[in-house]
């Protein structure tokens, strides 16, 4: 045994012998380190009101020359190994971590304004159309007749992140686990180098944020010191305006950012001030948009006077619409969520309206095109290549769900939509199917 060591050390020694003077020029590379409670298991995110209102590390290493290509190739393969890897054990949870934070090149960022119809944001046009100035002259484009594929926040938000689909086959638990771990979108994203934050509630966003947890920089073990984010949009506002938006060191940035936005009751004033359970204005969608946007606006506005804005895609939506009733089919109105989109190649310009029939799923596509990103894989078309004339049947999920013996039940109905959105006529039941006692089982 100990000959053969001895043998192995000499062979060894004549290697490092031989191969020295070649490798002494990039021994010093350096290798890139980056490499709805938790969802409710007793009852639905509800929406009973009976009136539609009462109202990673990217850093340029110039000290290295000459080997640009070794190093690009070990900077992709650590982003594909990390992406790989297991799901950490223990519980993660997102934190605000890198909220402010932009990526010095390209940047993606996604607000989602919870249960966002489309009649708030007219409503919301009539009396307060001051807020809108970013969207009035920034480049974007409202599409109104987009429609979200689901009526509440789970699983909006983790198929808006992901791309998966939740046929309710799985416990809400494994949905997440699923989604989450094998999401082809966010694997795409932190491929082509992106830092990726995803900002959500612990209470219908994620169960476990170790799922994401190899791809997401704002993922961190429970218990890190760090602050869990909510969807709070006074503690959203106050974490941006306290700690300011800035630069960082990765070139490219990917930010999905979760406010509760319309979700009433609301809880503040315009001057994100408490209000008294019996005021009024808790009911008023308006004053949701005014808080809202008061965060999009201070967000855009510093990305402008970062330089950075122009080049950025931009999404404005919502997660689901305002419902009216969990129990109701045929529904109490249509289900329609405002869309605004504005892409990497428009720095300014008048707020433009497209007709064309558009859904959530269109928007992963549009990412990709916007930011000049070439998939192997068919995420669809982008909402840029979808005409208003286009006579295109749209599916929507909706989760009935009844109180039967003191326990909830759910059955699942598919509404096809063919025509324009807002328009219920154009709604018609294409299957209905028993779910069970609990979606989020």
């Amino acid at each position: 045994m100990r000959k053969n060591i001895r043998i192995f050390i000499g062979i060894a020694a004549i290697l490092c012998l031989t191969l020295l003077p070649v490798s002494c020029g990039v021994s010093n590379l350096p290798i890139d380190p980056s490499g709805e409670t938790a969802a409710s298991t007793n009852g639905a995110e509800t929406d009973t009101s009976t009136e539609r209102n009462t109202d990673q590390d990217d850093t340029d290493h110039t000290d290295v020359t000459d080997q640009t290509d070794l190093v690009t190739t070990e900077k992709e393969s650590t982003k594909e190994d990390l992406f790989d890897l297991p799901t950490p054990s223990g519980d993660y949870l997102l934190t605000y971590e890198n909220l402010g934070v932009l990526g010095s090149e390209n940047n993606i960022v996604y607000f989602v304004i919870d249960r966002f119809d489309w009649e708030y944001y007219v409503w919301a046009r009539e009396k307060a159309p001051e807020i809108f100035h970013n969207l009035d002259s920034g480049g974007f484009t409202y599409y109104d007749d987009a429609i979200s594929l689901y009526p509440r926040t789970f699983p909006s938000i983790a198929y808006m992140v992901t791309g998966a689909e939740n046929d309710f086959s799985q416990t809400c638990e494994d949905y997440f686990a699923s989604a989450y771990g094998r999401s082809e979108f966010m694997r795409q994203l932190y491929r082509e180098g992106y830092t990726v934050n995803i900002y959500t509630d612990e209470e219908y966003g994620y169960i476990n944020a170790a799922y994401m947890a190899n791809y997401t920089a704002n993922a961190k073990p429970a218990g890190n010191d760090q602050a869990t984010y909510s969807t709070d949009m006074r503690d959203i506002y106050n974490h941006l305006t306290q700690n300011g938006i800035s630069i960082g060191e990765s070139k490219k940035s990917y930010a999905f950012i979760h406010l509760s936005g319309t979700h009433l009751p609301l809880l503040y004033d315009e001057n994100f001030d408490s209000l008294p359970e019996d005021d009024a204005e808790r009911w008023d969608s308006t004053l949701g948009m005014k808080q809202s946007f008061a965060i999009i606006n201070y967000y855009i506005d510093e990305m402008k006077r970062l330089g950075v804005y122009d080049n950025a895609t931009i999404i404005i939506t919502g997660d689901h619409p305002s419902i009216g009733s969990d129990s109701d089919v045929p529904l109490r109105w249509a289900h329609v969520t405002p869309l605004f989109v504005k892409p990497s190649s428009n720095a300014d310009g008048a707020l433009q309206v497209s007709s064309a029939p558009v859904t959530h799923a269109d928007i992963f596509p549009t990412i990709l095109q916007s930011e000049g990103i070439a998939s192997g894989m068919d995420f669809g078309r982008s909402l840029f290549e979808i005409t208003e004339d286009e006579n295109r049947e749209r599916l929507y999920y909706f989760q009935k769900y009844d109180k039967i013996d003191g326990r909830t039940n759910y059955e699942m109905v598919v509404f096809a939509i063919n025509g324009k959105a807002a328009d219920y006529k154009n709604w018609e039941i294409r299957e209905r199917y028993y779910l069970g006692k609990s979606i989020y089982g």
